[in-house]
């Protein structure tokens, strides 16, 4: 039986045992460097030493494990390079001007321009000028892009949606080939959504969640259409830089699309009746009066306020609205006109003027106490929108008529709206049912139904009998304890007593 070791032997003196060198010799293995050492794996038979053969051959290179651990290999070290900022490449359709694609591209440079119309100066699928090899993504009827026209041709509407008529990626009518740039989350433009999403806020500074072009922070993406000198959006700024005041007209210094003067660039979005908004004229012509009936949905709307300050007023579709009442803005706007005494033409510039205001015959106030908000929290519209805001709830009235009713709603009031209500038709509305409607509400209008709940001319009901007056009967007295009615009632009163 082999004899245990004991675990006083030091390396030395297992080495000498071993005889591979002698316990007087300096150069043992602790003096030895350790990068010099190699590996032996050692085991212990009682007082024998075991190696292997391979390790014997190079005894002097020897290292135990039990005295140095082993060392992992170094990985290799990388020479790397240090970074440098790459310089844009241009690619060979750019034009080495303007970095635009040289097919589009109005320099005079040799090879540029070749898709561009030497009439008009624009693309030649999107010119109307008439020439040959122009206008071939425009619809012959009405001049817009075929893929934007609504008109009912075959290859036209490609990209708007057919229930909503709005742009495929922008409607949110549920269909799977719209809403593919709305955030599902809050239903907003995906670059201009503040959700934490990965795909939403593209268009958005990172700081104060305005849009980068209009954001006056000092980052290298924002600020790009502002002037530095004066804070403002360039093409509206009044200084003196060449880049700057490019919307302005030269004569007044207002915008060109809001200027009235007699310039061809000026007055773009104007009424050329009203020299009003186009979009705010009620003067019934093509192309006017598209937000008026939008308006009167949107007032209920709350107001988004972001992180950087910027609000989001409320902002109601065209499809939307006429969704809402089942009537084009058109039709909606001749019925409110229809609603006040007088000619058509008289009505609408009272209207156009601000003498006439639209007003919700059943008071807001009311609605609100009976039926609660009209919208959450997140503009989903309730019951109470839908019932404050139907057609036969709106009417034309003066502004002080409209701030004086309150939240009365008398009797006199529920009866003359109980009037206008049954001239509705029913069914589907044609143009002539339309068309017979708006007669109905004009001879009612003449009979003197007109400003509902004006409180001059539609009375207020009589207030209650008062308790304990003329003609009233006397309550009887509630009996005492301790006593019947008749010994409450003889009972004598207290004297009062004297001050």
């Amino acid at each position: 039986m082999p004899t245990p070791v004991q675990p006083a032997v030091g390396l030395n003196a297992l080495l000498a045992a071993a005889g591979r060198i002698e316990a007087s010799d300096p150069k043992s293995v602790q003096s030895r460097p350790r990068s010099r050492l190699g590996k032996v794996e050692l085991r212990l038979r009682g007082a024998e030493v075991w190696e292997p053969k391979s390790v014997r051959d190079r005894a002097p290179k020897v290292f135990f494990d039990d005295a140095y651990p082993a060392e992992e290999p170094a990985a290799p070290v990388k020479k790397t390079k240090p970074k440098t900022k790459k310089t844009p490449v241009l690619s060979s359709r750019a034009c080495l001007v303007t970095g635009v694609r040289r097919t589009i591209c109005s320099c005079n440079s040799e090879g540029c321009g070749s898709y561009l119309c030497m009439v008009t100066g624009a693309q030649r699928n999107k010119c109307d000028c008439g020439a040959k090899g122009c206008g071939a993504s425009l619809c012959p009827k009405t001049g817009l892009e075929r893929a934007r026209c609504d008109c009912g041709d075959g290859d036209c509407g490609a990209s708007l949606c057919p229930t909503t008529g709005l742009k495929r990626a922008l409607c949110d009518c549920g269909d799977g080939d719209c809403g593919a740039s709305l955030c599902p989350t809050t239903g907003r433009v995906r670059g201009d959504c503040e959700c934490d999403d990965d795909d939403c806020g593209a268009w958005l500074c990172p700081r104060t969640k305005k849009r980068q072009g209009d954001c006056p922070c000092r980052r290298l993406e924002c600020g790009a259409r502002l002037c530095p000198t004066t804070g403002r959006v360039r093409c509206v700024c009044e200084c003196d830089d060449d880049k700057c005041g490019a919307s302005l007209c030269a004569r007044t210094k207002l915008p060109k699309w809001h200027c009235s003067c007699r310039s061809e660039e000026c007055g773009g979005s104007l009424c050329d009746e009203t020299k009003v908004e186009k979009r705010l004229c009620k003067c019934g012509a093509d192309g006017c009066g598209a937000a008026v009936a939008c308006n009167v949905l949107a007032g209920f709307l709350r107001a988004v306020k972001r992180r950087g300050g910027k609000v989001d007023f409320p902002f109601v579709a065209v499809a939307k609205a006429e969704a809402f009442w089942g009537l084009t803005v058109a039709q909606v706007m001749e019925y409110l006109v229809a609603t006040y005494p007088g000619s058509a033409a008289d009505v609408r510039r009272m209207w156009t003027m601000g003498v006439l205001n639209v007003d919700h015959i059943v008071p807001r106030n009311k609605v609100l106490k009976d039926m609660g908000p009209f919208v959450d929290r997140h503009n989903n519209t309730l019951p109470a929108f839908d019932y404050v805001n139907r057609i036969v709830h709106l009417q034309l009235a003066r502004p002080a008529i409209n701030s004086s009713k309150g939240d009365k709603f008398p009797k006199s009031t529920s009866d003359a709206l109980a009037r206008r209500v049954a001239l509705m038709p029913r069914g589907k509305l044609s143009p002539s049912k339309f068309a017979s409607w708006i007669a109905a509400v004009r001879k009612d209008v003449r009979e003197g139904n007109y400003e509902i709940g004006d409180p001059a001319r539609f009375p207020a009901d009589p207030p209650p009998a008062r308790r304990g007056g003329r003609g009233a009967t006397r309550a009887k007295p509630k009996p005492r304890r301790g006593g019947s009615v008749g010994a409450a009632a003889k009972r004598p009163r207290r004297a009062s007593k004297a001050t």
